[in-house]
């Protein structure tokens, strides 16, 4: 659960990895108006999800990293959300994700291969169980 809290922006940033800086993850230095930390350190950075969902891989940005940046002037108060079970967590975005999809292939992938091994292991069970029974047939009945 998250709180809707207001934001002075303070700084802005851009971490960058991958080959020829492929990956990017935007990220806004903030002060929280009614912060709820208890050991208040001042500021905190706010990234657009959480900070795990919040690279270009899993989300968008319009029209890339920097320019979506350029939304967050200096001084300026914007909406963001402050999670209430670890409030030093700070998105900026109301939402989790903005490809919802990747939320479902995150739960399906190892859903698949789960059923996949399962079914693979199940049908294992049963040859062994089918040759071992012919192979006490034939030893006891001389088949």
């Amino acid at each position: 659960a998250y709180k809707k809290r207001t934001c002075t922006v303070l700084h802005t940033a851009m971490d960058v990895r991958g080959h020829d800086g492929f990956i990017c993850t935007p990220k806004v230095q903030v002060k929280i108006h009614g912060d709820a930390r208890k050991d208040f350190s001042g500021e905190t950075w706010a990234f657009k999800f959480l900070p795990e969902h919040s690279d270009s891989l899993s989300t968008k940005y319009e029209p890339d990293c920097a320019e979506w940046l350029k939304h967050f002037h200096i001084h300026s108060v914007v909406d963001c959300w402050q999670a209430v079970a670890n409030p030093e967590t700070v998105k900026l975005d109301e939402s989790n994700y903005s490809r919802t999809w990747a939320a479902y292939i995150d739960a399906l992938i190892p859903t698949g291969f789960l059923f996949f091994f399962r079914g693979w292991i199940l049908l294992r069970c049963v040859w062994h169980n089918t040759t071992s029974r012919k192979g006490a047939l034939q030893a006891t009945f001389g088949l």
